[in-house]
């Protein structure tokens, strides 16, 4: 079950996750927190040139229905 979590007394509301490049070119990361989803996207610019089009091709798949 999801539980709000407090790190000196403030809720947090939101986390944002982050992977490395280990020889990949898109690190695509999720965490969930409190009931919501938080995705990261780090990619590596000589294998993705263009990055926002790549979060928008992968969004419809992100979407909840």
């Amino acid at each position: 079950m999801p539980y709000p979590v407090y790190i000196a007394g403030s809720r947090i509301t939101g986390m944002y996750p982050f992977g490395p490049l280990p020889g990949c070119g898109p690190m695509i990361t999720l965490l969930s927190h409190d009931g919501t989803c938080c995705i990261g996207m780090n990619t590596d610019t000589l294998a993705v040139t263009d990055p926002g089009g790549l979060a928008d091709d992968l969004r419809p798949g992100w979407t909840r229905w």
